[in-house]
């Protein structure tokens, strides 16, 4: 559409349905932004109901949808894609807005030659189609321009929502050997963790799970029972705990708050001492 209406011979009515769409599609994702403010608490509950069943970790195939963002909760996602799409139809209404006016100019009547006062040679017909040439021609460079900027500050809006959305928390540095583990409703990052009799290690455990999971309210869980080892983690925060193994073997560690807890594979990993 907006490929048709950059043309000057387009008809006028299509540029004004760009914009008319631009602004709708705006004030969609407004609207439900709005709702989402207003019943927040019933509106996410009443999802988090549908695609968890109560004790159960088995996930269906709807379920899939919320594994596509892995290092953070679904509505972070939610808000990523609401936010782009309502800075999209901004710049879209923008941009009608500007083809529209555009158009207006180039399929305007022709004006007769102007009057110009006493002793001054009048504009030819040919002078004023030149001068006129040279306005649009100026007009089409702004257009250009304006769109240009529209684009990069969409893209650069969709880069920093995205980064922002997906990155994860940059993490302080600690003495000694340490294992950063990572933990959000798909599960862990890490399934296995391989450490050395009588070598000091710490564990730091990071959620990705913010505080509006109603299931667990965005907090991971590692331990090890053999060994005596809890540590929980805040949402989207750290915690760690440092041990000194003093025997080999292999161990279970697990995360029993969220997500079908310990039942769910993917809440489960295996700590091997090596002697």
């Amino acid at each position: 559409g907006l490929a048709l209406a950059w043309r000057p011979e387009t008809r006028p009515a299509l540029a004004v349905a760009v914009k008319r769409g631009g602004l709708l599609s705006a004030g969609l994702v407004a609207a439900i932004g709005l709702l989402a403010i207003v019943a927040w608490r019933l509106w996410f509950t009443a999802f988090h109901q549908i695609f968890f069943a109560p004790g159960t970790w088995m996930f269906n195939a709807a379920d899939t949808l919320i594994r596509l963002f892995p290092e953070r909760f679904w509505m972070d996602a939610a808000l990523t894609i609401s936010g782009l799409t309502l800075a999209g139809g901004l710049a879209l209404a923008l941009t009608g807005w500007l083809v529209q006016f555009d158009l207006a100019t180039v399929l305007a009547p022709a004006r007769p030659a102007p009057q110009n006062p006493i002793g001054e040679r009048p504009m030819s017909n040919k002078a004023a189609r030149e001068a006129r040439q040279r306005a649009l021609a100026r007009q089409k460079q702004l257009r250009v321009v304006a769109f240009a900027v529209i684009v990069v500050g969409v893209l650069g809006l969709a880069a920093s929502l995205l980064y922002s959305g997906f990155a994860r928390p940059q993490l302080a540095p600690l003495a000694g050997k340490v294992i950063d583990v990572a933990a959000d409703m798909a599960g862990f990052d890490l399934n296995l963790i391989r450490v050395k009799v009588g070598q000091p290690v710490t564990v730091r455990l990071t959620s990705l799970d913010n505080e509006h999971h109603t299931d667990g309210g965005g907090k991971h869980q590692w331990a090890v029972d053999e060994l005596g080892l809890n540590v929980v983690a805040p949402p989207e925060g750290s915690n760690a705990v440092t041990f000194t193994p003093d025997k080999p073997g292999t161990y279970t560690y697990y995360c029993d708050i969220c997500c079908g807890g310990r039942a769910n594979p993917t809440m489960q990993g295996t700590l091997i001492v090596e002697g």
